[in-house]
């Protein structure tokens, strides 16, 4: 019986972080695309679009992952942590991955851009993990 609690529990938070992973990931792909095809008409455009994008991603991704999870309010946030760090930090590598990318495409190379999606995911997690911390009831 208690096995099956668990693995509920797991199953829950799993369930809770696509949700909110899914949601963050449609509103961003939709913003950035748009912000993308707006901005971008050569390589002098693409610094100051990853600006801009880094800064929508910390909004997007702090504000999402709260409202979602003040939904569901029952979870341990201090338990999820370790996930989002392990997942975000996945998708730090991607969007580094993706904007050398771009940055190819024109010929061009990122210099010190190339941390702007670092400074985004250490902004977005210390956000999350300080909106939540001082909360006993949702960080036990």
């Amino acid at each position: 019986m208690d096995q099956n609690k668990a693995s509920g529990k797991l199953l829950y938070h799993i369930g809770v972080g696509i949700l909110a992973g899914t949601i963050n990931g449609f509103a961003k792909g939709f913003t950035l695309g748009y912000l993308a095809s707006y901005m971008i008409t050569d390589a002098s455009d693409l610094n100051r679009y990853f600006i801009y994008a880094a800064i929508i991603s910390i909004i997007y991704s702090v504000c999402i992952f709260i409202i979602i999870y003040n939904v569901f309010s029952t979870l341990n946030i201090r338990k999820v942590m370790p996930y989002i760090y392990g997942i975000r930090g996945l998708g730090m590598v991607m969007e580094i991955m993706a904007m050398m990318e771009r940055y190819e495409r024109y010929d061009t190379f990122p210099s010190f851009y190339l941390i702007l999606p670092i400074l985004a995911f250490a902004v977005s997690v210390f956000a999350i993990r300080a909106y939540y911390i001082n909360n006993p009831d949702r960080w036990y």
